[in-house]
């Protein structure tokens, strides 16, 4: 008679010592029974920082059910290591994990042995049906992968810790290391992922039980409350696996028709029904009375099949476009529209790649839009990714973790610039632990305002993310030194990481405007939303007409209203107003046009659109608010007193309009000034210089590239 043992059981101990007659009794019927079919079993038993009570229970157990009882005592502190000392420990061929405070089947060691033996090539087993009890009562159904596709695994996770395996499969393949205060956790999710990605066939032995006693504060419960809900990644998460993954589960099955979910009824019937599943409870109430089978009218039930494969389809679709590149920059964006946030995180981007030539840029969108504005700004190497689009059936927090696998797939070091949003921003709080070897960039612009009934108000919402996330972040660059100053005074535990970068911006007109006459047209160019007070223009205009009748002015009206709602028919209540609709970029409009560009923003950092206006040689007319004095100032521009009412704003503007008409030439000097400034102050070279300061520390100046 050979001396090969089986079956190895391997349970995993802490402080459960009142469960463990319960538990132990289950596991010895089963045994019984594999004993008869002519299998030999022994029990493992691992202790991982066991309570007295707990070690004194192992210490005098004894049972002639199992060929031999084994323990060994560890310190891990986490049950995948655990799981791992008790597989080395063990002599089976197979190994089957439990828990200790579950019971099972007492079919389940011969069911689970049958099936691997008769199923060619690696495989796992498991259970048929888990029925819960104790604090809260719920069955749960399993079907194999023959209905369950990979993309049901993306989402959550369709099987369980209890495993029937090969021991040579889980020692080629251990359980990882997931404890909670990682971020991660459901090493058992993780583990089933990595055992498809090596090729094993996940098979449901039929009509075999776990018995799932459900406790306060159990392991799980903690696991969904104090992690983020997800398994570590994977390696059957990598993009290039998992359509590999995908396509092969289809191929195999043609094409496969959508699997019919049961019903909560069907699946009730399926156990409750089932002499063989009855009797199979039956056996295990005699060892614990708490499980029930009668009156069950109140359990909820459901399957793996109700695990919606919406989020898995939509991370194959993201993974299919990104093939199998790999990504060293990422830009977290809300949209792609035409913008001066837009426009200076792609020059930083577009400058660090000049510097890194093969370095590739992922850029995933994360809110809703009506159109992309702007994807002709991103060069032909990019990837864009607009989730909300590939996600709509998605919430938000779904999207999240599509973009965090995404990044953990194909850029796990990039550098990941963050415009600030609702989606950017809560992905960070949500995952900056999970991001790894990532460095995290936030860019600041300005303190955002909102009108209230005491005047402009600032909102905090991104002094709030700083404050959360300050610790994750590795940069917060800005455009204009005000809003750094204005942050370090009151967030000065993070004041070392601000950075200020002066925007690039070009001369965009060469020419002299000295000796041609005024067109007496002024020009507004900008997003149309509450920011850029588009009602403020009008008032102006109305003010001008109704008071400087002298003046024969046009201001001519570019942008078009991008997520706020803006009734552009009101331009037309003022005769000096002619709305030319939306435009792409500043320098494709007729610049030569007009005679300055008046800018009516309640709050800001240093606009692109003002420095591309001074690049043009167009005086500029502008309210001193954020950082815009840091580049205009009474040599270059007009600066409106930012305290001001609203009615003597209006007033304000309208006087520097009319006194720039009356000195016409001192104002067209000033446009010239402007352009020198832009000259000299912002040009390629020292934006590089900067770049190379922020990003490439002490390299040679000769490895930097101004082109």
């Amino acid at each position: 008679m050979s001396d090969q043992i089986d079956v190895s059981i391997v349970l995993n101990l802490h402080d459960e010592a009142v469960f463990l007659k319960r538990t132990t009794l289950s596991l010895e019927a089963a045994a019984d029974f594999a004993r008869h079919s002519g299998l030999k079993v022994e029990l493992v038993i691992v202790l991982d920082n066991p309570s007295d009570d707990t070690r004194n229970w192992v210490a005098t157990y004894r049972s002639l059910s199992f060929v031999a009882v084994r323990h060994v005592t560890v310190a891990n502190g986490s049950l995948g290591p655990s799981r791992n000392d008790g597989i080395k420990l063990s002599r089976g061929r197979y190994i089957m994990t439990a828990d200790a405070d579950d019971l099972i089947s007492y079919n389940s060691i011969v069911c689970f042995f049958d099936l691997a033996e008769l199923t060619p090539g690696p495989s796992v087993i498991y259970p048929n049906f888990y029925l819960a009890f104790d604090r809260k009562n719920w069955l749960y159904r399993m079907f194999s992968t023959d209905v369950i596709s990979p993309e049901r695994f993306f989402e959550n996770h369709p099987y369980v810790s209890r495993i029937f395996c090969r021991k040579e499969i889980l020692t080629r393949i251990p359980f990882e290391d997931a404890r909670i205060s990682n971020g991660y956790a459901f090493e058992d999710w993780h583990h089933n992922m990595e055992l498809w990605a090596a090729g094993c066939k996940m098979l449901v032995a039929k009509n075999t039980v776990v018995f799932y006693r459900i406790r306060n504060n159990s392991l799980m419960e903690k696991a969904s409350k104090q992690s983020n809900g997800i398994p570590r990644p994977s390696k059957f998460l990598e993009p290039a696996t998992y359509v590999e993954l995908c396509d092969k589960w289809k191929a195999e099955r043609g094409d496969p028709q959508p699997a019919k979910i049961p019903l909560y009824e069907e699946i009730k019937r399926s156990f409750f029904k089932s002499p063989v599943c009855r009797d199979l409870a039956t056996s295990a109430m005699y060892i614990e009375p708490c499980i029930r089978i009668e009156n069950v009218d109140h359990i909820d039930a459901f399957s793996n099949l109700n695990i919606s494969p919406n989020m898995g389809e939509a991370y194959y679709k993201i993974c299919k476009i990104i093939d199998e590149r790999s990504f060293q920059q990422v830009a977290l964006i809300p949209f792609m529209l035409t913008g001066g946030g837009e426009k200076y995180i792609f020059d930083v981007i577009d400058a660090i790649k000049k510097n890194r030539p093969n370095q590739k840029l992922l850029v995933i969108s994360g809110e809703h839009v009506e159109k992309h504005t702007w994807l002709s700004r991103l060069s032909s190497d990019t990837t864009f990714i607009d989730l909300y689009d590939i996600g709509r059936n998605l919430s938000e927090e779904q999207r999240q973790t599509l973009a965090l696998r995404i990044i953990q797939g194909c850029a796990p070091n990039a550098l990941i610039h963050i415009k600030s949003s609702e989606f950017s921003n809560n992905f960070v709080r949500r995952f900056h632990n999970e991001l790894g070897d990532a460095k995290l960039i936030f860019y600041r612009f300005c303190e955002m305002y909102t009108r209230t009934l005491e005047g402009w108000t600032p909102v905090g919402y991104d002094t709030q993310f700083i404050t959360d996330c300050h610790g994750s972040l590795d940069l917060i660059i800005c455009d204009n030194h005000e809003v750094a100053r204005h942050d370090s005074a009151r967030l000065d535990l993070c004041a070392h990481k601000y950075k200020v970068i002066p925007a690039k911006a070009e001369v965009i007109y060469s020419g002299d405007r000295t000796e041609s006459l005024p067109t007496h047209k002024l020009l507004w160019a900008s997003r149309i939303d509450q920011q850029k007070r588009p009602d403020l223009i009008i008032k102006i205009a109305k003010y001008i007409e109704r008071n400087f009748k002298e003046i024969s002015l046009k201001i001519i009206v570019y942008g078009s209203p991008a997520l706020e709602k803006f009734d552009t028919d009101l331009f037309n209540d003022c005769n000096i107003i002619e709305y030319r609709g939306e435009y792409s970029r500043f320098c494709s409009l007729p610049l030569a046009e007009f005679d300055a560009f008046i800018y009516t923003s309640a709050f800001d950092g240093v606009p692109n659109v003002i420095l591309e206006a001074m690049g043009a040689a167009l005086p500029v007319i502008a309210a001193d608010v954020g950082g815009i004095s840091e580049v205009l100032n009474e040599r270059t521009g007009y600066l409106i007193d930012r305290d001001a009412s609203e009615t003597e704003t209006v007033k304000a503007y309208a006087d520097v309009v009319r006194d720039f008409y009356e000195h016409f030439a001192e104002g067209r000097a000033k446009g010239r000034n402007g352009r020198d400034m832009i000259a000299a102050e912002r040009s390629p070279n020292a934006y590089l210089r900067n770049i190379r300061a922020t990003f490439f520390d002490r390299e040679p100046a000769d490895q930097v590239s101004a082109s």
